[in-house]
């Protein structure tokens, strides 16, 4: 709920519903914080580590966003994203979907495919480039994903309905 702060211990991982199909993941040593959780707005704070968003639906004029110390990620459409910090750099990520991350006054675009990367403090720098391969968490939290599209509860359950994929 609002108000709460998630960690993921060195060799752990975590898998959060956010409701509405929603779903976060956190790989081993990330620290999350759930800044809002309502029906229209979901905000992420990320302090650090990595966290894949899988984000099935937005509730229209809702609001899905992902902060880091450096700049926070408005995700536009349903998809798959990847999130990560380490000190003073940080990453956001598209693997399906699109997004938009304020820095600055500027408002830089991320495509399908893409990161941006930003490096600095105070003023950071900022580069895109082509989405690296899976990782392992990565793949983790895509056998997940296909988990819960094969789940024998669909057949009964709406998807948007806690628990699922259980």
């Amino acid at each position: 709920m609002t108000g709460d702060s998630l960690y993921a211990a060195q060799d752990g991982r975590a898998e959060v519903d956010l409701g509405n199909g929603n779903a976060v993941r956190l790989d081993n040593s990330t620290a999350l914080d759930i800044m809002n959780l309502s029906r229209e707005v979901t905000q992420l704070g990320l302090s650090q580590g990595d966290v894949n968003v899988r984000v099935r639906d937005i509730p229209r004029n809702g609001t899905m966003e992902v902060a880091t110390p450096l700049g926070a990620a408005t995700i536009w459409e349903p998809g798959n994203y990847r999130f990560g910090l380490d000190g003073d750099n940080a990453r956001f990520g598209v693997v399906s979907g699109r997004l938009s991350v304020a820095l600055n006054g500027e408002q830089l675009d991320v495509q399908e495919g893409e990161v941006l990367e930003l490096q600095g403090g105070d003023d950071p720098s900022y580069d895109y480039s082509r989405l690296p391969r899976a990782s392992a968490f990565d793949r983790w939290s895509e056998d997940r994903d296909t988990r819960r599209q094969r789940s024998d509860s669909g057949r009964y359950v709406h998807s948007n309905v806690m628990g699922y994929d259980d």
